[in-house]
C-alpha cells in the first residue's frame, strides 16, 4: 500500500524546469509536496534535503575544536581513541551511503573524514611536544 501511494505520487508530480534543476510539483489531499531533482539526475526527497541539513550542521561541530587544536598548539583534550573510532565509524557511514545512494551520508561523511583526519594530525603532531 505505502509504495503504491509513492509510485501514485511520483506519478502525479508535474515538472517545471529551471537553468539547472527540474522542480516536481504534486498535490495530496490539499497539501503541496515537493520533490526536486537535478536534471538528468535522481529525485532528491525533501528527506534527502533534511538529510543535507542535518549532516552539515553534525559535520562542522567538529571545526571548532580543530581550529583550538591548532590555534593553541596543544591536543592533550583529545583522545586519539576517540580520534581513530570517529573516522572508522565515518568510513563505515561513507560506505553505508554509497551502497543506498544516499548524497547527503556520502557528502557530509566524506566531508567529516577530511576534518577527523586534520583533527588525527594534529593530535599526533602536537602530542609529541
Amino acid at each position: 500500500m505505502y509504495f503504491e501511494s509513492i509510485l501514485h505520487l511520483k506519478q502525479q508530480c508535474k515538472p517545471f524546469y529551471t537553468d539547472s534543476y527540474v522542480i516536481k510539483v504534486a498535490y495530496n489531499k490539499s497539501k503541496l509536496l515537493y520533490c526536486f531533482a537535478p536534471v538528468g539526475g535522481k529525485n532528491v526527497s525533501g528527506a534527502e534535503i533534511i538529510g543535507l541539513i542535518a549532516g552539515a550542521f553534525v559535520t562542522f561541530s567538529l571545526v571548532p575544536q580543530v581550529i583550538r587544536v591548532f590555534k593553541l598548539k596543544s591536543a592533550r583534550g583529545i583522545s586519539l581513541t576517540f580520534s581513530v573510532a570517529l573516522l572508522i565509524g565515518l568510513f563505515f557511514w561513507i560506505a553505508y551511503g554509497i551502497m543506498n545512494e544516499a548524497i547527503s551520508v556520502i557528502l557530509w561523511n566524506c566531508v567529516g573524514a577530511t576534518i577527523s583526519i586534520t583533527l588525527l594530525f594534529a593530535k599526533l603532531k602536537y602530542n609529541k611536544q
